[in-house]
């Protein structure tokens, strides 16, 4: 009896330990992919996925292969098919556009040796945009007649990424202070949809507090787990603090950023 309970309190423990291992070990591996070879980032992400379900689901598995005497083909079969839902799951049709929500906001604060103008010109999109906008050769369209977009940010991009092309729609604008707004991706670009909020505090010692949020609105939930593959949030933290200090740029949007 004792070494019966001592095996089904293991055994959660045991598959706990795997998942949170294949996490860190393929989340790692998904950064490196990210930062040096982006167009075959979606193998690694499928394959990430897949080997969590593999290894969520072995169990069921084994226990499958026993019960009808199949220890060879039904692993293989289920090794096969468990990452065909994970690719499907990605970047399949079926989830392409289910289960639609917000996810939560993310917010991060610095202090810089700058003025608040100098800030604003460098992180607020503006038309004409500023000579010191952190994106280098960003440019600004007019929006066209059938949308009530204040303009489009157009952002290029290096490597196999497509290029960023973003309805920008102010909800509410304190120059040098604060700028709230819409950045609405338009047709045919992967980018969420993104409400941005950016506070500037004149500190009197020729320093300037900012604090940036950051929000993905109507994401599919395939869309939010390659999000959350990616660290995104965080990863636009890093390029933002890099940016504005001055310093390299490791993030993944740095590296798909143009040379200044």
């Amino acid at each position: 009896m004792f070494e019966w309970d001592q095996a089904v309190f293991i055994w959660p423990i045991a598959v706990i330990s795997i998942l949170l291992a294949s996490l860190i070990i393929f989340g790692g591996i998904t950064i490196l992919f990210a930062l040096f070879f982006p167009s075959l980032l979606l193998l690694v992400e499928i394959f990430a996925v897949g080997a969590v379900l593999l290894t969520a689901l072995s169990p069921i598995v084994d226990a499958a292969s026993q019960f009808f005497g199949a220890q060879i083909w039904l692993p293989m079969i289920s090794c096969a098919a468990i990452f065909l839902l994970a690719g499907e799951l990605l970047y399949g049709l079926t989830l392409s556009d289910r289960w639609r929500r917000d996810m939560a906001p993310y917010r991060f604060s610095m202090v810089l040796q700058a003025t608040p103008q100098t800030v604003w010109n460098m992180l607020v999109p503006q038309a004409p945009l500023a000579r010191e906008f952190h994106w280098p050769q960003a440019t600004v369209l007019a929006a066209p007649q059938d949308s009530d977009a204040d303009f489009i940010l157009c952002l290029p991009r290096r490597k196999d990424v497509k290029d960023a092309l973003l309805e920008i729609r102010f909800e509410a604008q304190i120059p040098f202070s604060q700028a709230r707004y819409l950045e609405t991706p338009r047709a045919g670009s992967g980018d969420p949809e993104t409400r941005v909020d950016i506070t500037l505090a004149e500190n009197g010692n020729g320093s300037c507090t900012v604090t940036v949020a950051q929000q993905y609105l109507n994401v599919p939930v395939k869309k939010r787990l390659s999000l959350w593959l990616n660290h995104s949030y965080r990863d636009a933290e890093a390029c933002f603090r890099a940016r504005l200090r001055g310093r390299r740029d490791w993030s993944i949007i740095g590296v798909q950023l143009l040379r200044d």
